[in-house]
This record gives structure tokens, sequence and C-alpha cells, in this order.
């Protein structure tokens, strides 16, 4: 089925005896399709390309009208003559005059906003008579990701990367099979930006499989525990109350070399210091994974964005689609952070989507409503209290 054109609603069914009958369609899933640039992953109004053209018609000058100049000084009274000039002035001009004001001050606005977002003030306010008053609170959230980018020593995957950091405002990343090695290491932190602390324990793994990456300036992190499928990391936000331990798991292929992983993260588990802060899979190749999962006591995210987080990227009649990366949490998390929520967003040049979550949502305490049951209309007791009250 093509997906660059309208699904059908319903098919026409020919029954024995010749007779055709439409039967109704349902899916279960839609994939997302952009009809701007043609390609599958984003709807119409989430495309790069129309973003940038709206971006660029933003970017246009205003058209110059005419405007009353304010707190002028008393002038004389117009004569006769001066009267019967500005009457004679084209009405479209007049018209436009206060439309275009109001345009050019919106557009200031506008503007006056975003430059203080990307200043990073804490507060701006601007008065206005038309608009009120704007005011814009300073972000004190911190966004950490997950995202397996499939080697990272092409120079197209590190400005990507880059730009998707930037895009997102991503503080904290874990960067799964990196596959860069040691004698260029320090080449491709260097294409990060000096903003960046980079620790990859090649001890471990010679061809760097894990890579935790942040910001020094936004959020402190501490590697604890780093082996060859798994980092593990405490992790405090300089610019909020969240602190929590973090592990980056990256497992190996085989059932035996993930052994090793999964009695790694039991131990991991046993040794935290302060609990206050497309084919048919088989059961043997997830068993020793849903046995690890339940002895530690996790349980997923709660999880937006893309259904599936890998896909094959080959052509319509052969491509996969599955969902292998996951976030997890202990008890203790989904206590503290349980509103938090894991986002799957589009893999780019990867065939892994990126997760991120972001710290700054809030939980919403509801007052809860109250329920009158039926079986206490019939307890003489509630009859009597209510009575009184």
């Amino acid at each position: 089925m093509d997906v660059s054109v309208e699904l059908p609603e319903e098919v026409s069914i020919e029954i024995p005896g010749g007779k055709c009958k439409l039967q109704n369609v349902e899916y279960e899933w839609r994939p997302l399709y952009c009809q701007s640039c043609l390609n599958i992953g984003h709807q119409n109004g989430e495309c790069k390309k129309t973003t940038l053209e709206k971006g660029k018609q933003q970017t246009r000058k205003p058209k110059m009208g005419w405007r009353v100049k304010e707190n002028q000084q008393p002038t004389k009274p117009a004569t006769n003559a001066e009267k019967q000039a500005q009457s004679e002035l084209p009405k479209e001009v007049e018209a436009t005059t206060g439309d275009q004001n109001e345009k050019d001050q919106h557009m200031s606005l506008e503007f006056q906003v975003q430059q203080a977002k990307n200043r990073g003030k804490k507060k701006l306010e601007i008065t206005h008579e038309q608009e009120g008053t704007v005011s814009f609170e300073g972000d004190s959230s911190m966004i950490f990701c997950s995202w397996n980018i499939r080697g990272l020593n092409k120079p197209f995957k590190q400005k990507e990367l880059k730009t998707f950091l930037l895009t997102n405002k991503v503080v904290l990343i874990g960067v799964l099979e990196a596959k860069v090695k040691v004698n260029k290491a320090e080449k491709v932190k260097k294409k990060m930006g000096n903003d960046w602390e980079i620790a990859a324990d090649y001890t471990q793994s010679p061809n760097g499989r894990i890579w935790i990456a942040w910001k020094p300036q936004q959020v402190e992190v501490q590697i604890v525990t780093s082996m060859p499928q798994f980092v593990h990391c405490i992790v405090n936000d300089k610019g909020s109350t969240f602190t929590s331990q973090i592990t980056f798991v990256y497992g190996l292929n085989t059932i035996n070399e993930r052994r090793a992983l999964w009695q790694g993260l039991r131990n991991l588990n046993n040794n935290i210091a302060d609990p206050q802060n497309g084919i048919p899979i088989h059961p043997n190749e997830v068993k020793d994974f849903q046995e690890c999962i339940e002895d530690i006591g996790l349980g997923q995210l709660k999880r937006t964005g893309n259904l599936f987080s890998w896909s094959n990227k080959r052509d319509a009649h052969v491509r996969i689609h599955s969902l292998i990366d996951w976030a997890f949490g202990n008890s203790k998390w989904f206590d503290d952070y349980g509103q938090l929520e894991a986002v799957y967003l589009s893999p780019e040049c990867s065939d892994h989507s990126p997760i991120i979550v972001n710290t700054g949502s809030r939980r919403q305490n509801l007052p809860r409503p109250f329920r009158l049951l039926n079986i206490l209309l019939q307890n003489e007791e509630f009859k009597a209290m209510t009575k009184t009250t």
C-alpha cells in the first residue's frame, strides 16, 4: 500500500454470487507522511522545509506606512487651506495607517520576546496598549536523552547530533554505539563544542560503545560504574532540585553475552547507596531480560511520540519496524517523577529513535471528586448524618 496517497476508509469486496459489498477499514496505526518534503516520520505542520519558508517570510521588512507622531508639541490651528489639503489625502493611505502600525508593533513584540528567549533572560515584561502584558519565565528544567546513533565518525552525523542537541536543549545524552576508536576520540569531541564534557571508558570497550556527554555549566554528572554494556551515573541538575541515578544500557547481540549485563544490573541494584535519591521473538531470547526487570523492580516510563523506535529503513515492501529501545524507572523514580514522559522522536540520520526526558514537566494535583454511591443511600446512619449537617 502506497502511504504517499490518502489511505482508503472503505474497500469493495466481491462476495459469492457476483455482488459487491463495501467494507469499512480500521487502521491500528497510520504512518506519518509529509506532503511537502515527501518523507515519512512527520506531518505537514512539522516539516523543516515548511518551517524554513515561514521563517523567511517572517524576516521580510515591514512595509512603510503613515503614522502619527506621539507627544508632539502643540501647534497652531490649521487654516482652511490646510484642512482642505488634508481631506484630499488618498483614503487608502489613511485606512492602512492604523492597520500597518498595529502589525509593526505586533512584530516588534514577538521579536523582543524571541530575543529574550535566545539570551536566556529569566523574565521579560512588555506592556502594550493593544496586546496587554506578555511575560516570559526562564525555563529551569533539565532535558536528557539516549540515542543509538549507529556510528559517530562521519562528519554529517556529528553535525546532525550537534544540531539535535541545540534544537532540543539537551544537557545530558547517552550516545550508544558511537563506534569511535580511541585515536579519533579527541577529534570527534572537539566537533561537539567546548561547552560539552564527554566520558568514554575505552578500557572496557576499545571501540567506544557508550559515550556520556553533558554540559557541566548546567548539570553535574558523576560516573559511578562503567561496564562494556552499561554506564551508571549520578546526575544533579544545577538549575533545579532534580537529582537521580541514571543508567545508560546498550546490550550485546547474543544471549550469552547479555547474561553479564543482567547480572551487572542486579549487582548495581543491590549496591545503590541512597534509596532516596519484523521477526517474532522467541521467549528464550527475552527470558533473561524479563527476569532481570522483575528482580530489579523496574517499570516502563510513560512514552509518547513514535510508535516504534527502530526501522531498517528499507523500501516499503521490505521495511521492518520494531520497538527495541526502552526507558525504565524503579519505584522511587515513579514516586518522585512519575509524571515525566519518555518522548520517542524521529530517527533522522540513525535507524534508532532518540529518547528524550524533560524534567520540567509538572504533576497536576487535582482535587478528587466526591462520589456518592447508591449503597450509602441505604445506610440509615448516613441519612441521619446528612440531616444533621
